[in-house]
């Protein structure tokens, strides 16, 4: 019997990060009255859910609005605090501008959220810089936990 082996298929595709936008976030860019901010975060997000889906773990991220009660006030150069070097180790930057935590991360399985300010003014490809180094902040003190 001849067994003939294909090495060209791929993986399965499910086998990615899922990133689930929450309603309450879609609501909160249509409100705001300027076209250029609404489509920086549209691009942002699209950017990042680009970014999402090449990671190869089978869970869910899910991004939302944060309700003004629960966002703390970000002290950290323009926006949220996670940068990520070139050896791999986060450092927290701070600075004395403040602005308001206006997004939510959190990974399916664990009741912690992570805020990050999204400022509608910025370049989509910094805020998603931005956003993927918080997430891997948040996946890392995740790892740090178990």
């Amino acid at each position: 019997m001849k067994v003939n082996l294909n090495t060209t298929q791929n993986y399965n595709q499910s086998f990615t990060m899922h990133l689930v936008q929450d309603a309450s976030l879609t609501k909160y860019i249509d409100s705001l009255h300027i076209s250029k901010q609404q489509d920086n975060l549209k691009q942002a997000i699209q950017i990042i859910k680009k970014n999402i889906e090449k990671i190869p773990q089978n869970n869910t991220l899910t991004i939302g609005a944060l309700h003004p009660s629960k966002a703390n006030f970000v002290k950290t150069g323009t926006y949220n605090e996670f940068y990520v070097n070139l050896k791999g180790k986060t450092t927290k930057k701070t600075s004395n501008i403040l602005k308001r935590e206006n997004i939510f991360l959190k990974l399916d399985g664990h009741d912690k959220i992570q805020g990050f300010y999204m400022n509608p003014d910025e370049n989509p490809k910094t805020l998603a810089k931005w956003f993927m180094n918080t997430y891997k902040h948040l996946k890392n003190s995740f790892l740090e936990k178990s």
